[in-house]
């Protein structure tokens, strides 16, 4: 059975901004976290918070637009992520 005409090629996607959004709550939630069980430092709230966007934004997605795009996204957190954990070390040097 085909799909009716009115919704073929339309799907749910998400805000541009989401992916801010997200990054931005998951820091706040690292830190908040990180104050709560121990001392946060800069290198500990965002491995945290990089853990926490990878989860966030790949669980948003999913539900939202289905799993093709999760995916994808997933692979682009995953690659931004490996990005950030490279520069913890070139920015505790400045």
């Amino acid at each position: 059975m085909s799909a009716p005409t009115a919704l073929v090629g339309r799907t749910k996607r998400l805000p541009g901004w989401y992916s801010w959004a997200v990054a931005a709550g998951s820091f706040v939630a690292a830190s908040l976290v990180l104050l709560l069980v121990s001392r946060p430092t800069p290198a500990s709230v965002v491995l945290l918070g990089l853990v926490i966007f990878v989860v966030a934004g790949w669980a948003v997605s999913r539900s939202v637009e289905g799993p093709r795009r999760a995916k994808d996204r997933l692979a682009t957190s995953v690659v931004t992520g490996a990005f950030a954990l490279a520069m913890i070390p070139l920015v505790s040097l400045v």
